[in-house]
């Protein structure tokens, strides 16, 4: 998007899981890394990142994982599997 976005309680779900992301912020262009809670400092060397709980499995063989703002419209999602 060319505008910032507050990604205040939009949900990352893989359908059988779900996280709520908190007051952030995103700008034009800008990325954000999301993990689980305890992993957020492994994570911040690789730029901004948001600890969430009730991070979904990723599943080995495969998941459908969604991005849904907070009306739960789906803004994004990816298929993946091994």
């Amino acid at each position: 998007s060319a505008n910032t976005i507050n990604l205040n309680g939009w949900k990352f779900t893989d359908g059988s899981s779900t996280a709520t992301l908190s007051n952030y912020n995103i700008s034009p262009n800008q990325f954000l890394i999301i993990c689980p809670i305890a992993d957020t400092a492994l994570f911040n060397i690789f730029g901004p990142t948001m600890g969430v709980s009730s991070f979904p499995s990723l599943n080995n063989t495969g998941d459908n994982l969604k991005l849904k703002n907070s009306s739960l419209v789906d803004i994004d999602s990816v298929n993946y599997s091994d």
